[in-house]
């Protein structure tokens, strides 16, 4: 009997996560990147950029979809019935970045834009995800590359960084400590080009993180998602 439950419930997770899930879901609501996987690395944006938000638009019985990080693409998305993909034609707006941090937000836009520009007419998969106060959007490439959204119309006041931590000592060393008015479940470390080089969960509004294995350097501090702040490894 125990076998027999265990395979209904196999059943019943394999119906909902082969659901075909409704273009129309996706239209309409302001997606922002926040990370990319390549080859099994993960890149943040970099700062200091607010990052524009990806749309997914429908028009005439068409679908678009504009990605955007500074930069801007357009994608007419073709999506296939009977699962959770689609193709695309793609076109570009190109846009340079000339201020704070440049080379590594432009390097960031290129990675963005290569993402779409460099498998027309092959097939992308996604997953849609619903969870408290959110809604997360994962396009999956032909080589198997990741970009990850956020629908941020349903994040909270806390995570959309409007809160005002203290970090310190800057430059640091060894400890970092950080103070926040709410409780800080998430500290991510980026190098100047985006890639993660640190992240910790945690729980506290006064939580501390070990940066002595970092190589001096300058780096940039998410705290719960909000915008980065530089800091200094010495």
């Amino acid at each position: 009997m125990k076998h027999f439950y265990t395979l209904i419930l196999t059943f019943i997770s394999l119906l909902y996560y082969s659901q075909v899930i409704n273009p129309q879901t996706l239209v309409g609501k302001d997606w922002r990147l926040f990370k990319i996987t390549s080859n099994q690395t993960e890149y943040l944006p970099p700062a200091p950029v607010n990052i524009l938000e990806s749309q997914m638009l429908y028009s005439n019985g068409n679908y678009y979809f504009y990605p955007r990080y500074y930069n801007s693409g357009s994608c007419a998305v073709t999506f296939t019935s009977n699962e959770n993909s689609f193709t695309y034609q793609y076109s570009q707006f190109p846009f340079i970045y000339q201020g704070e941090n440049s080379d590594a937000v432009n390097a960031y836009d290129t990675r963005m834009l290569d993402f779409y520009r460099l498998y027309v007419g092959q097939k992308y998969n996604y997953e849609y995800l619903v969870e408290t106060n959110a809604e997360y959007l994962t396009i999956t490439n032909p080589v198997g590359d990741k970009m990850f959204f956020r629908n941020t119309d349903l994040l909270s006041t806390t995570e959309t960084g409007n809160l005002a931590f203290k970090v310190y000592p800057n430059p640091v060393q060894k400890i970092l400590k950080i103070q926040g008015q709410e409780r800080i479940t998430s500290i991510a470390i980026t190098d100047v080009s985006g890639k993660l080089v640190k992240q910790q969960k945690f729980d506290s509004k006064n939580p501390e993180i070990n940066v002595e294995s970092l190589a001096p350097d300058v780096y940039y501090l998410k705290i719960n998602d909000n915008k980065a702040q530089k800091i200094i490894k010495k």
